[in-house]
C-alpha cells in the first residue's frame, strides 16, 4: 500500500481508503479497489448461483410434497368424519324405524 494526497484538503493517507479520513472527500484509487473487490465477490456469487438454485429447488420441492401430502391427509380426515357422521345418522334413523315398527305390532 502506498500513501496518496487528498485532492480536497491535501492530507496524506493510505490509498486503500475509499475516502479521506480528514475531510471525507472520495479517494478514486481506494474507491476503485473497493469496487474491484466487490466485483470479485459478485463474480464468485454468480459462479455459485447454479448450485445455490439447485439446492433451493430441492428444498422447495420438498415443501411442495409435504404441502400436498398434508392437504390430502386433511381432506381424507374430513371425508372420514363426514362419512362417519352420516353413517351414524343413518343408523339412528334405522333404529327409529325399527322401534316404530316394533311398537306398531
Amino acid at each position: 500500500m502506498s500513501n496518496i494526497q487528498c485532492r480536497s484538503c491535501g492530507a496524506i493517507f493510505d490509498d486503500h481508503l475509499t475516502e479521506c479520513p480528514y475531510c471525507g472527500a472520495t479517494c478514486i484509487k481506494g474507491s476503485e479497489n473497493a469496487f474491484l473487490r466487490y466485483l470479485k465477490k459478485l463474480t464468485r456469487r454468480v459462479a455459485d448461483a447454479p448450485a445455490q438454485y439447485a439446492r433451493e429447488g430441492q428444498i422447495e420441492w420438498k415443501h411442495v410434497v409435504i404441502l400436498v401430502l398434508s392437504t390430502m391427509l386433511v381432506v381424507m380426515l374430513g371425508a372420514t368424519a363426514v362419512f362417519t357422521y352420516s353413517n351414524m345418522e343413518e343408523q339412528a334413523r334405522c333404529r327409529q324405524i325399527k322401534e316404530t315398527i316394533l311398537h306398531e305390532q
